[in-house]
């Protein structure tokens, strides 16, 4: 479990919420955002589907993982999503990679078929400060950047994180800042429909 606060700017969302996150890795990942204090969406994401509780506007929103991509310009699987979470690569093909040790930080560049990733790491403590990934199939980028690393759970955790994704015409930034994170058993990840709701599907 994690608690954040969070900023999301695109071209439909401008806001700031708190952040509460359960996650069972490998399965799903559930999301409660407030603000001010109250609760406005919960979301449950899992490997083929994602399902939006909009609080405010009294709907509920069921889709399959794809349509991730129509929010955040990029179209990311289910571990793409934990990876980003995690501070993990993305789009890497280890194959195909270049190592650098440069004046000021260590990188690998790996030159995929379809994605050109850069991988940046602080030369002090080795932690990944940033990764930026071109998909040169559908002219999108995707930047991440990673600082304030602190141990949480006997390893380092950048606790402040941001996403920006861009295609052609559009981009989408999310700044993270993690305030908690715990180890627990037995999460439950409530999900109960308001009969009254309107379905979008």
């Amino acid at each position: 479990t994690a608690k954040l606060k969070t900023k999301v700017s695109s071209p439909e969302l401008n806001q700031s919420f708190t952040t509460n996150i359960r996650w069972k890795k490998g399965e799903k990942i559930w999301l409660s955002m407030s603000i001010i204090g109250i609760e406005g969406a919960r979301v449950l994401i899992t490997k083929d589907s994602i399902k939006i509780m909009d609080k405010i506007n009294d709907r509920y929103i069921l889709k399959p993982l794809s349509y991730i991509k129509q929010k955040t310009l990029v179209d990311l699987s289910f571990s793409d999503i934990e990876n980003l979470l995690l501070g993990q690569l993305i789009f890497t093909d280890s194959t195909k990679s270049k190592y650098a040790n440069n004046a000021t930080n260590y990188t690998i560049t790996s030159d995929g078929v379809r994605f050109l990733t850069s991988i940046f790491f602080d030369k002090t403590t080795k932690n990944i400060s940033s990764i930026f990934v071109t998909d040169k199939k559908y002219t999108q980028t995707v930047e991440s950047s990673y600082t304030n690393y602190q141990m949480q759970l006997g390893k380092p955790f950048a606790m402040e994180r941001v996403l920006k994704m861009k295609n052609d015409k559009e981009t989408f930034e999310m700044v993270a800042k993690f305030q908690s994170i715990e180890v627990k058993q037995n999460l439950e990840y409530p999900f109960s429909i308001n009969p009254n709701y309107k379905i979008e599907k």
